[in-house]
């Protein structure tokens, strides 16, 4: 996420904080703080945790005008199992376009839709998030 952010223009740097989860409990992990010359624009993306439902990971991108998440998938994504009389009775994926194991946004939820994280994708959660306009 640092290298995407380095030909903007915005500056970006590291920070140590502790987040703490039932399994492990505390830890030390490292935010990202994103930022413009003038401390206008102010994103910091978090970890949460990598003991969450549904994901090995998840961070938040965070700015004034909200936040996002991003959720570290396994190939194929979560799935809900059906049984009936304990025999598996349908399997299907909790969203659709999990190709690859990775970090990704998910769109809508109802509507299943989740996206490999990338350049483009995070400039554009950084936006919304801050309402920063990329040039």
């Amino acid at each position: 996420m640092q290298e995407w952010v380095q030909d903007t223009g915005l500056i970006t740097g590291i920070s140590n904080i502790e987040i703490e989860e039932t399994v492990p409990g505390k830890y030390p992990v490292n935010k990202l703080e994103i930022t413009d010359r003038a401390k206008i624009i102010s994103v910091q993306v978090i970890p949460v945790g990598a003991y969450v439902i549904a994901a090995e990971g998840r961070v938040d991108i965070k700015g004034y005008l909200g936040k996002e998440s991003v959720v570290f998938l396994k190939y194929g994504g979560p799935v809900i199992v059906s049984k009936v009389n304990r025999e598996v009775n349908k399997v299907s994926s909790l969203y659709d376009g999990i190709t690859t194991e990775g970090w990704y946004w998910i769109e809508d939820k109802r509507m299943r839709r989740a996206y490999l994280l990338d350049k483009k994708i995070f400039l554009e959660l950084v936006t919304r998030v801050s309402d920063y306009e990329f040039r």
